[in-house]
C-alpha cells in the first residue's frame, strides 16, 4: 500500500516539475516595454547614434540558447554592429562569438531584469534613435529553429517586421519562481554545497 502511494506521489511530482520546465518554452513570455531605463540600456551599446545596432540577449542556462548561439556563430547575417549579451559567462561560446565578429558582453540577469527585460532570448534592432524590432526569435516555440536571419534580412531590406512573441526562459527572479516553485530548494542546496 505504501509503495503504491509513494510511486503515485513520485510520478505526480516528477510530472509537475517536467510540465513547469516545458511551460516556459511553450507559453508566451513578457516582451520588454520601451521605457527610459530600457532605452538607456540599449543606447549604452551604440558606438554612434546614427548606426544600426543589433543586440541579441541570450540567457545561457536556457536549453534553446545553445542552438541559437550555434545559429549565430554559423550564420552572421548583418555587416553592421552586432552585440551578443550572455547572461552567464560561457568562455567557449564567448570566444566563438567574438571570432565571428560579434561584440560580446556578459551581464548579470538582475541588471537585465532591472531595465525591463524579463525573459529571453530577445532580439533588438535599433536604427539611430528608433527601435525597429524588440521581440523574440521564434514564431511559435523555442524548440524549433530561430528566425533571426529572416528578421534581420527583412529589416535590412526595409520590409515591415512584426515582432515575434518571446518563447524561451525567464530572466526575472519573480518570473523564474512562477515557472519553478522549487527554485528556492535548488538555491538552498547550492548554498549548502558552497
Amino acid at each position: 500500500m505504501f509503495g503504491k502511494f509513494f510511486l503515485v506521489t513520485w510520478i505526480v511530482i516528477v510530472s509537475l516539475v517536467i510540465t513547469l520546465q516545458m511551460a516556459q518554452h511553450i507559453l508566451i513570455l513578457p516582451t520588454p516595454k520601451s521605457n527610459n531605463l530600457f532605452v538607456s540600456f540599449i543606447d549604452s551599446f551604440l558606438p554612434g547614434k546614427d548606426n544600426v545596432t543589433i543586440i541579441h540577449i541570450i540567457p545561457v542556462d536556457c536549453s534553446c540558447s545553445d542552438s541559437l548561439i550555434g545559429e549565430l556563430i554559423n550564420n552572421k547575417t548583418s555587416k553592421g554592429v552586432e552585440y551578443v549579451v550572455l547572461l552567464e559567462n560561457r568562455f567557449e561560446k564567448e570566444k566563438l562569438l567574438r571570432k565571428e565578429g560579434y561584440r560580446v558582453k556578459v551581464l548579470d540577469e538582475s541588471k537585465i531584469s532591472a531595465v525591463g527585460i524579463k525573459a529571453g532570448p530577445v532580439l533588438i534592432i535599433k536604427d539611430g534613435k528608433n527601435l525597429k524590432y524588440v521581440g523574440g526569435y521564434f514564431k511559435t516555440s523555442a524548440t524549433i529553429k530561430s528566425n533571426h536571419s529572416k528578421i534581420i534580412r527583412a529589416y535590412l531590406n526595409k520590409s515591415d517586421i512584426t515582432p515575434f512573441s518571446i518563447y524561451g526562459c525567464p530572466i526575472d527572479k519573480e518570473l523564474k519562481e512562477a515557472f519553478n516553485p522549487f527554485l528556492w530548494f535548488r538555491e538552498w542546496v547550492l548554498g549548502v554545497i558552497a
